[in-house]
């Protein structure tokens, strides 16, 4: 789960163009604007993150300090240090975190559903219908694959070696 959680903070600042946590943040007066586009059946379109995505992104990146909790209560709980305080704490956080993913996907099947598009493949191709001047250059696959096999390393090293 760290590996995950250090992987998107990378990701978040080096990554592609609609990845990077700089371009999505909009504020909330943006997010309620985005809300209202929906309750008048018309959902306003954005290429990357839309405004109230960019909310629920900021509460996982919030999330995240307590799933560096998590994980730690979990490394604590299987290595038998603490009590059953910490084993609590543990189901706690991960319970919240659940719920704010399953919230997250529920999100991007509706907006997938709405605007008749699949941004779970583009999340993971990097690639999107978009009006000209809004696609990336690159989904950066090859600067991915080299994150992931350092955080595939690291866990080797942590874990295994």
């Amino acid at each position: 789960m760290a590996l995950l959680v250090a992987f998107r903070l990378v990701w978040g600042l080096v990554g592609t163009r609609y990845a990077r946590f700089s371009q999505f943040v909009r504020g909330p007066g943006a997010a309620l604007g985005y809300l209202r586009s929906w309750l008048q059946l018309r959902p306003s379109h954005y290429a990357g993150h839309n405004p109230a995505g960019a909310l629920a992104i900021l509460a996982i990146l919030a999330i995240l300090a307590l799933a560096l909790v998590l994980v730690a209560s979990g490394y604590a709980g299987y290595e038998e240090i603490g009590g059953d305080w910490l084993s609590e704490i543990h189901e706690a956080l991960a319970s919240l975190l659940m719920a704010i993913v399953v919230l997250h996907i529920a999100a991007v099947v509706l907006t997938s559903l709405a605007h008749k598009e699949n941004l779970v493949r583009a999340m993971v191709t990097g690639k999107k219908i978009v009006a000209a001047g809004e696609e990336i250059r690159s989904a950066r696959p090859v600067f991915a694959l080299i994150l992931a096999l350092l955080m595939a390393g690291l866990w080797w090293l942590m874990f295994l070696g």
